[in-house]
């Protein structure tokens, strides 16, 4: 059916997922154009343009008919089944209904709508990849590259990638074993013993294009070749003459797929529709869930103008941006990051806007030339539309000043300093696991519970704890003295009183005698304040931590980097480099300052982190007295030990769960074994203020605890 041609031109395409059109989208829409009746289907066969390009496009017409079709069905409320229906992850649905709920929160509080809505959604990462499966694979691919396993147990790949193994989810590490050890564009053998330093991940279709950061279109090779490879596409002709044999040998063993080899080995320049494309893509998202909220958000407040107030954009901008202008996240310091993250979304929206309002495909792919032109020589490979905004634009047609490059920088650099923004957490009642799914033996010394009814746990072992649900406040007398107690209400339980109404019930009068419930549901996740201190109930019988650690943004950013590196950055351009092109001084001036930067702010951390403990953190109690008899050792450890610190440190503050065992990695400091965990036997709910804060966190009302005393006292 297929000649061999046609065969492998089908094995280097890569698709995922299935289609969901109707026979009424593909055949049953008709518009009218030169070459008569026209359906979707049919313009795909008369046209080289793919089904995105034709039902997207103003030019053929089917864009307006869809869209008046979907408002049609459409709902102008939004309610949960609508976003139910969609395809995509329940995790993934349960985040937009949350944004659903916080938009129309705000616009309820603020009292109109809004005039721009940006949706970027997170990049799909997928689920965490298994270091001893990649070990596993890439040994059977060495052996097909070397020839037989006693050849492979001579090499000295083998000692490497067990010495690696755990290093094999890190981009940098997994392309070196999968090109052999070897630079790409060279051949030379790469030093992984450094920390592969002096090498850089090159993209083969350039970033500038597309932000395709798979491995079909990443390899390693050395910082020098990297610099001197033009940041463009075929690759080389040198390059692909010195290395095809090399890449031929790592295609035939699987370490290299036919897609990456044909991109590599490609001697055809991009066709300028296939370049449009490209840079059509940076400016939007393409995921058909995002442009299914998208319509849904679009048709519910649409106003008479009909101009779009929805904008989605591309997986990943806010995130090019920040690197971009070196405003780097960490994660761990506190979870601001995510508003940070969706204030430079509609940042870039707004650019994107006013940029390029008609999102021609034509029309950017020429802005896109002439941007390029200017900056033929230059070393940058950030996308298109994240260098477009370092440059001012005026509308030549009416003279209007559309963005202005150091009013928006200044604006967004400040903004982005800014920590008062409101977090709030979803609190939740359980119904998923009656226990801890850990099956403890039956000599373990853990209170336990039976797995099946005929399994006794004195012979089989079983499960340790019962999971709750949510908690109940009650008060009880126990031996003529009040008691007030927040207590677990089990999954177990929860789940029966749903068929055997009054479980519940029957289940609190048999272990407290006589109780009265106070408050008959507090989640899990509850919000509460007590001495100060602002706190999440996770259990009946623990807190954790829910205030956000603020640091100043010298700290802040000095971390953020050094954390995200695990070392203090490098100065990479020699004096040597700089000293005969200006741009490599320029950024070897840039790197300096930024390593001075981190250094300064690595060595004041400890002192300022333990004036926050004692000013906001009042519940670690005697840990923070500790904690300042740890600064004059802080100063003489290492600098890797430092970072190393850092992290536990913010994993102890951080405002969820989290835990660190200092102990265990720093033994000599005196800190304890669980830094920041909260734990008390008995909770006393008079002692709380409870807060219930509306999704946004722009509305509060709070409960106090004490009331709760006097209630039962008259």
């Amino acid at each position: 059916m297929f000649s061999k041609e046609q065969i492998s031109k089908i094995l280097q395409l890569n698709y995922s997922g299935w289609g969901r059109f109707s026979r009424k989208l593909l055949d049953g829409i008709t518009i009218q154009n030169r070459d008569g009746k026209l359906t979707v289907i049919g313009a795909m066969r008369q046209y080289k343009d793919n089904f995105m390009q034709i039902v997207q496009s103003e030019r053929y017409g089917f864009k307006e008919i869809i869209d008046d079709i979907l408002s049609a069905n459409q709902c102008a409320e939004i309610n949960y089944d609508d976003i139910k229906n969609l395809a995509g992850s329940p995790g993934i649905k349960r985040a937009l209904w949350r944004s659903v709920r916080i938009i129309d929160e705000i616009v309820d509080t603020v009292g109109y709508e809004p005039k721009l809505i940006s949706i970027e959604m997170a990049r799909n990462e997928g689920e965490k990849v298994s270091t001893n499966s990649r070990k596993s694979q890439l040994e059977k691919m060495y052996k097909e590259l070397i020839g037989d396993d006693a050849d492979y147990n001579k090499s000295v790949i083998k000692p490497q990638l067990a010495k690696y193994k755990e290093k094999l989810n890190k981009k940098k590490y997994y392309l070196y074993f999968l090109q052999n050890g070897k630079c790409a564009y060279t051949g030379k053998p790469l030093n992984i013993e450094n920390g592969l330093r002096e090498c850089e991940i090159d993209h083969i279709i350039p970033r500038s294009l597309t932000k395709d950061d798979s491995l079909d279109n990443t390899v390693l090779v050395i910082r020098n070749e990297n610099q001197r490879k033009e940041d463009d596409y075929p690759v080389s002709n040198d390059i692909q003459k010195r290395m095809v044999v090399i890449w031929s040998l790592l295609k035939k063993a699987k370490l290299m797929s036919p897609t990456k080899f044909q991109r590599l080995t490609s001697k055809k320049q991009l066709s300028d529709s296939r370049v449009a494309g490209f840079v059509n893509r940076q400016l939007v998202e393409t995921r058909q869930i995002t442009k299914h909220l998208a319509r849904m958000l679009e048709e519910k407040y649409r106003n008479s103008s009909k101009k779009e107030k929805v904008f989605t954009i591309r997986a990943g901008m806010s995130s090019e941006y920040r690197d971009y202008h070196d405003l780097p996240k960490s994660r761990d310091i506190n979870d601001f990051h995510h508003a940070k993250d969706a204030y430079l979304a509609v940042v870039i929206a707004q650019f994107i806007r006013h940029r390029y309002p008609k999102l021609e495909e034509k029309f950017i792919y020429g802005e896109y030339m002439k941007f390029k032109s200017k900056l033929l020589n230059s070393h940058d490979k950030h996308s298109f539309i994240i260098r477009a905004m370092g440059r001012d634009f005026t509308d030549e047609s009416t003279g209007e000043v559309v963005w202005q490059r150091k009013t928006a920088y200044d604006i967004i650099n400040r903004t982005m300093r800014y920590n008062d923004c409101l977090i709030t957490k979803k609190t939740e009642i359980g119904d998923n696991q009656f226990y801890d799914q850990t099956i403890y033996g039956k000599d373990s010394g853990k209170t336990m519970i039976a797995r099946k009814s005929d399994l006794p746990v004195a012979k089989y072992g079983g499960y340790s704890g019962e999971k709750d649900a949510y908690c109940t406040a009650i008060h009880y007398i126990n031996r003529g003295n009040p008691v007030y107690k927040i207590i677990g209400i089990p999954v177990q339980v929860y789940m029966q009183d749903k068929i055997k109404p009054g479980s519940i019930s029957n289940y609190i009068q048999n272990k407290y005698k006589q109780a009265t419930v106070l408050i008959p549901k507090i989640p899990l996740n509850q919000k509460i304040e007590h001495d100060g201190n602002e706190q999440f109930i996770v259990s009946s019988s623990e807190v954790t931590n829910a205030k956000q650690l603020k640091l100043p943004y010298d700290i802040e950013y000095a971390v953020a980097v050094a954390l995200k590196l695990g070392d203090i950055p490098q100065v990479r351009v020699t004096e040597e480099q700089a000293s005969s092109d200006d741009y490599l001084r320029y950024k070897r001036d840039r790197q300096i300052e930024r390593k001075q930067k981190v250094i300064d702010g690595i060595e004041k951390f400890w002192d300022i982190y333990v004036d926050k403990l004692s000013d906001q953190y009042q519940q670690f109690g005697s840990i923070i007295e500790r904690a300042r008899l740890v600064c004059d050792k802080y100063r003489n450890l290492s600098t890797v030990d430092k970072i190393k610190l850092i992290r536990l440190a913010l994993a102890a503050t951080h405002a969820n769960s989290s835990n660190a065992n200092m102990k265990k990695d720093f033994p000599g400091l005196n800190l304890p074994s669980d830094f920041g965990r909260m734990r008390g036997k008995n909770l006393d709910p008079t002692r709380f203020t409870f807060v219930y804060e509306s999704i946004t966190g722009l509305h509060r009302r709070e409960l106090n605890g004490e009331t709760l005393r006097l209630e039962q006292d008259n």
